[in-house]
């Protein structure tokens, strides 16, 4: 790559404070809607009891909602390194190729590296708010792990 190519990579978006702590907030709040959901599925699906097999709820319910927080986070991370560009040039090729009637119409890069190149001076968004919202909620589930396995042995 040239050096005036170098020269013009932005850095990274950091967002404002306010975008990324409405984020951690939504993040939170998509946690707590999962851990709530899977304690209604355990008490009325599994017919499970607090006073039987609260703690296992209450494992169940962060580490689950916590775990998908952080690989939902890790998808994410992987995306924005350039790990799907290949998949995603190809869906969309396929896609223009087959109901659009030029290619030259259509603002698609004319190969793969072109289409790279454009999604890298796009920048990357900060996205680490996602890893904050899911790691209590997980730290919390195996947190609540030890008590557990100390009772049942």
């Amino acid at each position: 790559m040239s050096e005036e190519l170098q020269k013009e990579v932005p850095s990274p978006k950091g967002g404002s404070k306010k975008g990324y702590l409405i984020g951690l907030i939504i993040s939170f709040g998509v946690c707590t809607l999962m851990a709530g959901l899977l304690i209604i599925i355990e008490v009325f699906g599994l017919k499970m009891t607090f006073s039987q097999d609260g703690y296992l709820i209450m494992i169940d319910a962060c580490t689950i909602s916590g775990g998908l927080m952080l690989l939902f986070w890790v998808i994410v991370l992987l995306t924005n390194e350039g790990a799907f560009d290949l998949i995603a040039y190809s869906v969309k090729l396929v896609w223009y190729n087959t109901f659009h009637k030029s290619l030259r119409k259509v603002k698609l890069a004319r190969n793969y590296a072109e289409y790279r190149e454009e999604k890298r001076l796009k920048g990357k968004v900060n996205m680490s708010f996602l890893a904050l919202g899911g790691a209590p909620y997980l730290l919390a589930g195996l947190i609540l792990l030890i008590p557990y396995y100390i009772l049942v042995r």
